[in-house]
């Protein structure tokens, strides 16, 4: 189907339906489309992770923390310009890590 470029100037490239492939690690065995993983994490803003951290429920890993534990992401912040914030929780200990802002922590555990 050739492309169609609208007034505003979007681009459809298709309208065509997408068959699952059994074999793909995102296809479960029925041939349904499994759910990703970002969508079984909790939404949340920095003003709730930074009230975390205030209550002593989270420690504040934003500057300059060492994880010594697998980690799994329970929760994300998300704003204008993409993610700037993140809730970990320990796989061991079952301890809540907070990352508040775009800084290099996030990128790292993220």
């Amino acid at each position: 189907m050739p492309s169609k470029r609208l007034r505003t100037g979007t681009l459809i490239l298709s309208t065509k339906t997408v068959e699952p492939k059994l074999n793909s690690p995102v296809v479960n065995s029925v041939g349904e489309y499994d759910k990703p993983k970002f969508l079984d994490m909790e939404k949340m803003t920095q003003k709730e992770l930074r009230r975390l951290i205030r209550n002593g429920a989270a420690e504040n890993i934003t500057q300059c923390g060492q994880i010594h534990e697998p980690i799994t992401q329970i929760g994300y912040s998300s704003g204008l310009y993409g993610c700037n914030g993140g809730l970990l929780r320990g796989d061991k200990t079952g301890k809540l890590y907070a990352i508040i802002g775009r800084t290099s922590a996030m990128f790292y555990y993220l």
